[in-house]
């Protein structure tokens, strides 16, 4: 993983005389072991794995899709996944449809990312009648929770206690803009991202009140304001004063409402509870033009064409004798894989009239 390779371990933890122990930033490692370390396939039982190489759908992963190596057979690769080891190899077998990069500076591109979430069917539940219900959401939605006793949160302004702490909070367009060009301003100021560490933790070395307090979609929303009608009357407000005497390594990260933990107030966490399956910080596909032109011995244009390809990379690495779970960190890789490592295929082809360009 390229997450902070560089980043110090006091960054992320304090060795402080003062309290006598080592006090760990326990978020700032769960998220960089989380999105850096670890690989969620969605393959849990040997049927599924059975299903899913014969072109089936995983329940918990629908843009999942089969992608058997070469010379691989859905059979082999079956008995290769169901092996004591077959874990280690999950992800040379997957591919997915739609993957976001998330150093995009496109706001268009944000803004379709984000609606996606909407007209979503969200599972509820009473915990009076003990009855499961479904209701579909109007506008993005975020849920914290699943099978929680309420819908959406109307009007996060004037909402009930129960409505703050059980409901979801569901995005107009406008919100959902504001956000999508907060985030982009934040990802041209802190970007390009290495990691997906690196895009949802707050930055350890940047300025405590500008990247060192929270990451990338946190820093967006209160930018955008969508938490501002989320305020309560009741609220207990914790100052840097008050902060300052936990003797936090960092007070800045603790200063706010005491109830943005309801759900009235979004988080960077239900926007990544929605969308972070889908987030990579690299394009797999990219889509490449060619033009060339003929010349006669005075210069004269004879002939020319522009041709386009989508090209897409793949797992597998050019030279199969080294399969795609091939950790180069423990195994030595053929030459040929170390200079052009991953295989790259060509997925469409045409030619392009001087009109179209």
């Amino acid at each position: 993983s390229l997450a902070h390779p560089l980043l110090p371990a006091s960054q992320v933890i304090d060795h402080g005389s003062h309290l006598g122990y080592a006090t760990p930033d326990h978020a700032w490692l769960s998220n960089n072991t989380l999105w850096d370390r670890y690989y969620f396939s969605g393959l849990r039982t040997d049927t599924g794995i059975q299903k899913f190489l014969n072109t089936s759908k995983l329940p918990l992963l629908p843009r999942e899709i089969a992608h058997l190596p070469k010379g691989t057979t859905a059979s082999t690769a079956t008995q290769h996944l169901q092996s004591d080891q077959g874990w280690t190899a999950t992800a040379a077998y997957q591919l997915q449809k739609g993957s976001f990069n998330v150093n995009s500076t496109s706001i268009e591109a944000w803004i379709s990312l984000l609606s996606s979430l909407r007209k979503k069917s969200i599972p509820l539940w009473n915990p009076t009648t003990q009855i499961n219900t479904k209701t579909t959401s109007e506008n993005p939605a975020f849920p914290r929770i699943y099978d929680s006793p309420i819908g959406s949160i109307p009007d996060p302004a004037t909402a009930s206690a129960q409505e703050r702490w059980s409901g979801h909070r569901e995005l107009n367009e406008n919100e959902i803009e504001a956000l999508a060009i907060a985030i982009v301003d934040e990802v041209r100021k802190e970007g390009p991202f290495l990691s997906l560490s690196e895009f949802i933790n707050r930055n350890p070395r940047g300025n405590a009140a500008e990247t060192g307090y929270a990451g990338v979609i946190e820093r967006a929303i209160r930018t955008a304001g969508i938490n501002i009608k989320s305020n309560n009357q009741d609220a207990r407000l914790i100052g840097n004063p008050e902060a300052e005497k936990f003797a936090y390594p960092n007070p800045v990260a603790a200063i706010g409402d005491t109830e943005e933990a309801s759900s009235s107030f979004l988080s960077q966490a239900d926007v990544l509870s929605a969308i972070g399956s889908s987030l990579t910080v690299r394009s797999d596909t990219f889509r490449i033009r060619a033009h060339g032109e003929s010349r006669d011995a005075n210069g004269n244009i004879l002939a020319k064409a522009t041709c386009e390809a989508i090209v897409q990379r793949i797992p597998d690495y050019i030279d199969p004798q080294n399969p795609a779970n091939t950790d180069p960190a423990m195994t030595s890789l053929k030459q040929v894989n170390e200079i052009f490592g991953r295989r790259f295929k060509i997925i469409a082809f045409r030619w392009i009239r001087p009109e179209d360009i």
